[in-house]
């Protein structure tokens, strides 16, 4: 099981550090957040480390006006609101970029976000893949699928879109999915049982699925037999937002500083913590890592210098560590795992409770149920499926 860094704002320095700590990890390139000539230049360094490097061309809104986006190669010359778009000349510019500038480990294709399938959508898709697959032969090739939930809460039009993209032909998909109603954690039990079903379905069909923008929330996705997430420093980075790609963003100029607890999930300020360790609840926070230790060690974690570079080599090395401890399990037992792992994260968040222990806005509490439910529908659904993993 691998986990990648999803490049946000700021992240080089720290994706270099990194990098040089986790030689099986690697990183998804953002034209967003990293101009051509920064990214040329620090990709040379990653590749140093023996990571793997891919590279999200961001086509997912193809009529935007942000100058970064815009000023890779791959766009000069085209306009998408002109009607006159070629496709494929446009998607082999992008693989050209990939592999000649990048030298990428896969290939990611360029694929535009919808939230309402038509014929129109589903023939770029295929003819995008289809030109991926001719053009590239000496690497994977990963086809992006970019969904807004309706979409996803749409069953006849989820299973065609999954249906279609099965027969690709191409290695891997790249999805990224806008949850409801822009929550960060998904309350939507049927979302959540619709993306593992789906994603059980395409893994079993020989593809392999790197998930995207992922949060602690994603870690479910290991019981599809999901192999890659995903994810970065800032929210934006753990949960997609198709709008921030038409659209400056500002989440980078926020800065309060959260820790990310791994016995609940929940994301915590530490004078929220000072409270609950002067109530004698510290034994229930935890694991610590290197970046951590001082802070849960400290009798009052408010004197603690928190600030965001410890906060995200925190959170980043945690979920890295999350994610790949299923990899000791065979995948068709992963979901059991998956399952014991989040009772014990809901026996955390309860016990908690009991202490009078408010989680706040950022913790798992709230979620909690809905995605043991989610899984709970799935494992009795596809129980047969799951053991042919």
């Amino acid at each position: 099981m691998k986990f990648l860094l999803q490049q946000g704002w700021g992240m080089l320095a720290l994706i270099d550090d990194f990098l040089r700590e986790h030689e099986d990890s690697g990183v998804i390139l953002s034209p967003r957040v990293c101009d051509r000539d920064q990214m040329e230049k620090y990709v040379k360094k990653f590749k140093n480390h023996g990571n793997a490097i891919f590279f999200d061309p961001q086509f997912y809104e193809p009529r935007t006006d942000l100058d970064r986006i815009l000023s890779f190669p791959y766009w000069e010359d085209y306009d998408f609101q002109t009607g006159s778009f070629d496709a494929v000349n446009f998607c082999k510019r992008v693989i050209e970029y990939e592999i000649e500038h990048l030298n990428v480990d896969a290939v990611i294709l360029p694929g535009r976000y919808t939230n309402s399938v038509d014929n129109s959508w589903l023939e770029m898709q295929y003819k995008i893949a289809e030109t991926g697959s001719s053009e590239v032969t000496d690497r994977n090739v990963f086809t992006t699928l970019a969904l807004g939930p309706d979409v996803i809460l749409n069953q006849d039009n989820f299973d065609t879109v999954i249906d279609e993209l099965i027969n690709y032909p191409v290695q891997g998909v790249y999805f990224v999915f806008e949850h409801p109603n822009k929550e960060f954690l998904i309350n939507n039990e049927l979302f959540l049982y619709a993306i593992l079903d789906s994603t059980l379905s395409i893994v079993l069909s020989g593809k392999e699925v790197i998930v995207g923008y992922a949060n602690q929330q994603s870690l479910i996705f290991a019981a599809s037999g999901i192999e890659t997430i995903a994810s970065g420093n800032y929210r934006n980075v753990r949960s997609f937002d198709h709008m921030l790609f038409s659209s400056q963003d500002t989440e980078g100029w926020q800065r309060n500083i959260w820790y990310f607890d791994g016995n609940t999930l929940g994301e915590y300020q530490p004078p929220k913590l000072s409270l609950a360790f002067r109530r004698g609840l510290a034994s229930y926070f935890g694991p610590s890592t290197s970046h951590s230790k001082r802070l849960l060690e400290a009798t009052n974690p408010a004197n603690v210098p928190w600030r965001e570079p410890e906060a995200f080599r925190h959170y980043l090395e945690l979920i890295k560590n999350l994610w790949t401890k299923f990899e000791k399990f065979p995948k068709n037992q992963r979901a059991y795992e998956v399952k014991i792992f989040l009772e014990e994260i809901r026996e955390h968040n309860n016990k908690l409770r009991e202490k009078g222990f408010n989680p706040g806005e950022r913790g798992f509490y709230s979620a909690i149920e809905s995605t043991i439910d989610a899984l709970d529908a799935f494992m009795k659904d596809r129980k047969s499926d799951i053991e042919n993993l």
